[in-house]
Order: C-alpha cells, then structure tokens, then sequence
C-alpha cells in the first residue's frame, strides 16, 4: 500500500532492506508491479547482482524488479519514501543509494520528488539507462525542495528482455546539515572536528584496527577525514576518537531550528480525490485516484469526455480531455471507482458524482485519457514552430514569460516549469541561463494561457527544442500559476585568471549553431555530470538523437597581448571529457590576420568519465597581439552514447588583456 501523508514527516530515512522496507511502500494501484526483495542472485543468467551492497556476500539483501515474463516492456515499479520535511534555513536535499544496472536488456531508473501536500506533479531528479556494467554504482542526487515537506519516489522500468533486473540498496535521504543536526546527528556533514572537551578527533580511516569501524557496515555515514560523525546513530549526539586507544568523546552541534508543517486542506494534493495520470508521459495516461492511503484506477463504465475534461482541469492541464485506447501499461491493486460522472463545468473530482464500487471492474477497464486538442496539440521536441519570447510587467531581465507562437500571444502556465525551463527561456533571450525561475513582476498579465506542460533538458539553446503543450485558449492559468523568470546577465570581466563564476570571462562561441558552449552556474541547473560541490563552469553537451553528425565547436578568448619580458604564455587549464562523442581538443594561437598554429591537439577517443584533469602549455604566440582557441571535434555518427566537455578553469600567465 503507498502512503502519502499517512505518517508523521522524519528528517530523514535510510535503508539497507535488511529487515522490512524501513518505511518505504510499493505504490500499488499506481505502478504496475512491486520491487521484489532478494537474497544472492537474481533468478535470470545474465543481470541482477551477485549479492547485496551493504554486505557484498549471500547474506544481505536488496530490492531488484525482476524482468522476465510476465513483464513486458514498459512496464515499470515504483517505491515511495516516508513522509520528510526539511529543518528551517535547510534548502539542500541529499539522496544517496546504490544501483546495479546489469544486462543487455535494462531499461531505466528514475528517481522522482513530489510535493503531496500541495499537488502530485512529479519532479525527475535522475535518469539512469541501458547497462552499466556489473558493479554497484554509487548515485549521489542533491536537490533544492520546493516545499519543507517532501516524498522521494524511485521507478524501476522493464527493458526490451529479461536481462532486465535493475537493484538499488543502502537508500538514504537526509536534509545538508552542515552547521547543525536533526534527531542525534547521524547524517551532520559538518566539518566540526574536536570534541565537547577541546580534544583534536582522530581520522575515522587512520585508527587501529581494534577500533576502527567497518566502512561497509557504516556506508551511508561518510565516515571521512577527522569530522565528527554518529556511524549508524547508535549514540545521542556526534562523537568522535580522541585516542588511538578507543577512547571517544562527544561532539558539541547545536540542533537544527525546526521548520513549520503547513497546514493546507488537510487531503494530499490540496484535494478531496487527488488524480495522477501514470505511465505516460506529461497530458496523457492512466487515471489513478488516492483513497484511504492507497491509490487506485478507475473503471471505464459510462466514463464521458466531461469526466475526462474535469482530470485535466484540475491537474492543471488543457482541455478536452478524450479517452484512448494506446499503449499505457495496465494498473495494478485496487480499481477504485466504477462509475464517474461529471458536469460539463466542473473543475475538480469533489464537484461529479462517484460510485466507489469498482469491484466488478477488471484492470482491462482502466481509463486513460489524454488533455489537450484531439488533433495533436503537444508539440514533440525539435519544434516546426516559430516561437517569439519576451519578458512581460518586470524589468529587462525579469517578468513573466510572454510567448508569441504562430500569431498567438499568451503566457505559459507553470506546469512542469522549472530552473531548466527558464535556464533555456533566458538563453533564448540572450542572457547565459537563470538566476531562478520565479522573476519578479509587477501587474496581472492581460494575456490568456497560451502553453503549459513546458519538458526542457536545461542543455537546450532554443525555446524550439523543448516540448509543450498548446492551451486552446481560454484561461487556465491563475494569476500566480503564471512562468515567470529572473534571467542572469553575464557581468564578467576579460580576467587572466578564469574559473567561470559570473559567467565566460569574455570567451565567446564562435559557432553559432547547435551545439554550443553554455554556462552551469551550480548544481540546482542542469549538469552534463552528476556533481556536488557547486562548481561553475561551461559545458558542451551531445547528446543522441539530438545531433548525429560531423563538426567542430569554437571558443575563442577576448584578445591578449603577450607581455615584454619574453617569457612564453602559460596556459592551466582543467577539463573534463566523458562518453564517446567528442574526438580531439585542439588549442591554437590565431593573429589577429588569421594566421593560427596549434599549442597541442588531444585526442579524447578514449572514454573518461566524471574525471577532471588539469594540464598545463606552454607557447610563444605568432605575434604580439593574439587569441587563444579551443576547437572541440566531434563525432556523434554511431557514437549513440553522446558525450560532453567541461572547462572548469581557465589560468593564464604571461600575457595580459
């Protein structure tokens, strides 16, 4: 049975699945088959683990979705965390686990937060596909919740074969306390490093063996360097060693200032039947409503076009909604209701007529609608359309979104917006991403809803590569449900010593068309890598099937002069190359005539993933005056994998601008 809301919010939750599910519930009624705890291997020759993580022997156990018959492609298993909240002044979510993708038939994993207090519009945090490899592979997620409150969910999706098993295990997900704790601080990530007594704590890694802790019992507890920490939260506060002959002393760490629970309508979602629409994507799906803790679908018995109008209207969604008969994947658990009917101008689920008795329904009755025009008004990605953008009732840099698409002018509704959205609205503006997506406006817009469903990767150069939906165009939007956006200029200077902070530095793409070097501010924006530590940078990003072809991308730097005391240009720089995609990296010295030699030529053929390297060159450049360029060639034919490059830093000496 999945919980929402059923139990009192933790500050955090964590699993090695050992003895029960620690909280954490199948979605039954929702996904369409459960997660199955396992001991050893997997059934099926060719997938799964060899045995847990935590233990990495028979013993342990962990969750898996098994992929051999029934299960078809498609099909896919969901597993939702207790209720959370974070602690007043925490904005920072961690979600730590560990994941076996193995065989030649594996699907995806995905990991979701949703806010169901206020609504159940899924956010995607991660997407993993395809195999990789036999190993357990550590996912480190963070993330900045729109509400104190919070639920994780992860999806397990069924592959082309039964060399499908994907597993996780040793799941935490705890809010970063850095300054400091909840509960007795077993997930603190301070640097506090002596004890209450004054005393220096040793290095967890450096003690004794007599004393020093398994790492594989103490996974989640990040037990590194001297920092004081509480392994497992077997004592009451952070503790740590002080002598090398076990004796430990605790750790002062203020608590954390707890936040306010607020209170709403007191159902999930704001609403007496909350409705989701599963196992499609975005305006279509399979209704399921939420009933007494656990969720279910809804039979097709004398179910009309109002009825499905009224899901859409208060999913927030364009309308008509219509019925369809495509491949959803069928439901699961309790069919919930058996008859709906609604009037034509009802808004919510609260305002039709339900027959609760759907017990002579069969999953083969389950409705599933899509909301929008019949004749296709969901525009797929890689739009044909011609779309115009500006900023409406803030300032030059921030306001509503107004778009102008095929002579409509309208605004987009803030289903599915977010900073990805609005990194790729502000560089479509001309600007280098977003400062947040929420911008500061002064007047009720006088324009009507014109899009809604907004899906962007963040990595986008063009409003024209995400995909929307088109609102038929009467008013769907309430005034604060309006996109709005507060763009981010690029303030920085022609510095000598770049780490890319405010933006270029005065490099600048000389290519203009797809793909291009873009700015990564921090880790709340898209990343072409999973990364932790708030690192800005610029990025390239080629990814399938966005781009299958031959080309060269070009950043050139402002123009430098070499200084007159003779000593060659240095250059430090410290890069990042993964997947397959990317071919050669080329440095040249280019005149002010055009006259160019290179520095070095890399070749990048052989794969490095999410390691930064630094390297340093040296030069005398052709004449006094001069620019410096990275050409970057790829190669994405058969390269299905795509690839990216990332420069953190840019260090030069021996020449001024």
């Amino acid at each position: 049975m999945s919980s929402f809301l059923t139990a009192d919010p933790k500050y955090s939750t964590s699993c090695h699945f050992e003895h029960d599910l620690c909280g954490w519930t199948q979605m039954t009624g929702m996904d369409t088959f459960d997660w199955t705890k396992q001991l050893g291997r997997t059934p099926s020759f060719g997938t799964g683990p060899k045995y847990d993580h935590t233990f990495r022997n028979g013993s342990g156990h962990y969750l898996y979705i098994e992929a051999s018959s029934p299960r078809k492609q498609g099909d896919f298993a969901d597993l939702l965390s207790p209720p959370l909240y974070t602690p007043a002044d925490i904005d920072t979510v961690n979600v730590n686990f560990y994941s076996n993708m193995y065989g030649t038939g594996i699907g995806k994993l995905e990991v979701y937060v949703i806010y169901a207090k206020h609504n159940f519009i899924d956010k995607l945090l991660m997407l993993k596909s395809g195999n990789q490899g036999p190993s357990w592979q550590a996912q480190r997620l963070q993330f900045h919740p729109q509400f104190n409150e919070y639920q994780i969910f992860i999806r397990g999706i069924i592959g082309k074969t039964y060399e499908g098993d994907i597993a996780i295990d040793d799941i935490s997900v705890y809010s970063q306390e850095t300054g400091c704790m909840t509960d007795k601080g077993r997930f603190y990530r301070g640097t506090k490093s002596f004890s209450t007594q004054g005393l220096t704590c040793l290095d967890w890694k450096s003690l004794p063996t007599s004393i020093r802790l398994n790492q594989n019992n103490y996974s989640m507890d990040d037990l590194t360097g001297n920092y004081c920490r509480n392994p497992g939260g077997l004592r009451k506060n952070p503790w740590c060693y002080v002598t090398s002959s076990g004796m430990w002393h605790d750790c002062y760490v203020p608590t954390c200032k707890p936040s306010s629970i607020q209170l709403l309508s007191g159902y999930p979602g704001g609403h007496l039947i909350p409705v989701k629409l599963v196992g499609g994507q975005g305006n279509y799906g399979r209704v399921v409503v939420y009933q007494n803790g656990q969720w279910g679908t809804v039979c097709n018995q004398d179910f009309q076009s109002s009825a499905a109008s009224t899901i859409c209207r208060q999913l927030g969604l364009p309308t008509p909604g219509y019925t369809i008969t495509q491949s959803v994947p069928q439901g699961s658990g309790t069919v919930w209701i058996g008859r709906l009917t609604c009037p034509t101008i009802a808004k919510d689920l609260s305002q039709c007529t339900v027959s609760w008795n759907g017990s002579k329904c069969t999953h083969t009755q389950d409705v599933a609608i899509r909301c929008g025009s019949i004749n296709g008004t969901t525009v797929p990605t890689t739009l044909k359309e011609s779309t115009s953008i500006k900023l409406h009732g803030g300032s030059k840099t921030e306001g509503i979104v107004l778009v102008e698409l095929n002579g409509r002018k309208g605004i987009i509704c803030d289903v599915g917006w977010n900073i990805k959205a609005a990194d790729v609205i502000c560089r479509n503006l001309g600007y280098i991403g977003a400062k947040k997506n929420l911008g500061r406006y002064s007047a009720k817009s006088q324009y009507k809803s014109l899009l809604t469903s907004i899906a962007c990767n963040g990595y986008e150069n063009s409003f024209n590569q995400c995909s929307y939906a088109i609102l038929p165009g009467t008013d769907h939007c309430k005034h604060e449900a309006m996109a709005s956006v507060a763009c981010e200029t690029d303030d920085s200077s022609p510095i000598m010593k770049c780490d890319f902070s405010n933006g270029f530095c005065k490099w600048k793409n000389l290519e203009t068309n797809d793909p291009t070097w873009l700015w990564h501010k921090d880790d709340s924006h898209y990343s072409p890598i999973f990364t932790s530590n708030y690192k800005s940078f610029i990025y390239l990003t080629l990814t399938q099937p966005q781009i299958s072809t031959v080309g060269k991308i070009i950043l050139e730097s402002p123009r430098l002069q070499q200084n007159s005391n003779g000593f060659p240009v240095q250059i430090i720089l410290n890069y990042l190359n993964t997947g397959t995609a990317i071919r050669q990296l080329i440095i040249e010295n280019r005149d002010l005539y055009q006259l160019s030699s290179n520095i070095i030529a890399l070749n990048m053929a052989s794969f490095q993933n999410d390691v930064w390297i630094q390297r340093v060159f040296n030069f005398h450049p052709l004449r006094k005056n001069f620019h410096i360029r990275f050409v970057v060639i790829y190669d994405t034919l058969g390269h299905t994998k795509g690839g990216a490059m990332l420069i953190e830093k840019i260090h030069l000496s021996g020449c001024s601008n």
